[in-house]
């Protein structure tokens, strides 16, 4: 396959943000990142839209969107000598860091960068296929690893139970069954868990103010940080910082 990368970017979507309809003369591919819910309109075909998701759409083909929460998307357009079907892509978060890497490369722009993108898009072309693979074999108890990937990748946003249950298919109270039963531990308290992991790392490793970390890592102010590490570490967030 021979590809070649039109454009790039990544922007936010607000909550109620319709994308009218309108074409591309070139291939259009968008991943969906933290707490996506939403509609897009491929060719007349609704589909929904959930975090991890991507949409391909082909040359000329016309779509719309529709976003009923905030959303971040990673985008970009490219033309392709293989044939390409237009589409959702349901939980494909390994391509995340790959359109992470392809920004990268079109940004930095060093030695042979544009024949990297190209193997980068091939990548996530290979992916696509495989999502459709599994997800035609695996059976629904497979959504709650990737409900559990979500919460690694998207601690530092809010992240509400009901969304997650939501993407995996399931009641909001079979959903913190089956993830209980999975990983022993809550989704509320595996949320906790990830996100008192990355404070104590920020903690030990830069001079960044408490305030600072417990908005990075997604608590509401640094006195819960404080409370949730003391919790799971039995040390303030003073006394990690001082050892």
């Amino acid at each position: 396959m021979n590809t070649n990368l039109i454009f790039i970017n990544s922007h936010t979507l607000k909550k109620g943000r319709v994308v009218d309809t309108n074409t591309h003369s070139c291939h259009e591919l968008v991943f969906y990142c933290y707490g996506c819910n939403g509609v897009i309109t491929i060719d007349g075909v609704d589909h929904k839209i959930s975090a991890g998701d991507i949409s391909v759409v082909t040359e000329n083909i016309q779509h719309s969107e529709k976003h009923f929460s905030d959303v971040e998307c990673l985008f970009f357009g490219f033309e392709s000598d293989e044939e390409i079907e237009s589409g959702v892509y349901h939980n494909v978060w390994d391509a995340k860091p790959i359109i992470q890497s392809i920004i990268k490369e079109s940004i930095e722009q060093k030695y042979e960068y544009k024949s990297i993108i190209n193997l980068k898009i091939q990548e996530i072309m290979l992916l696509l296929k495989r999502s459709m693979n599994i997800s035609s074999k695996t059976d629904k108890s497979k959504s709650l690893f990737y409900c559990k990937n979500y919460i690694d990748e998207n601690y530092m946003y809010k992240i509400n139970i009901s969304d997650l249950a939501k993407m995996a298919g399931y009641s909001i109270d079979h959903f913190r069954h089956l993830f209980y039963r999975n990983f022993n531990i809550s989704p509320y308290n595996y949320i906790i868990q990830v996100r008192c992991k990355k404070a104590v790392e920020l903690l030990k490793t830069t001079s960044y103010k408490c305030v600072d970390i417990a908005y990075k890592c997604g608590f509401s102010d640094s006195c819960q940080m404080t409370k949730m590490i003391k919790k799971y570490y039995s040390m303030t967030s003073q006394q990690i910082r001082q050892q």
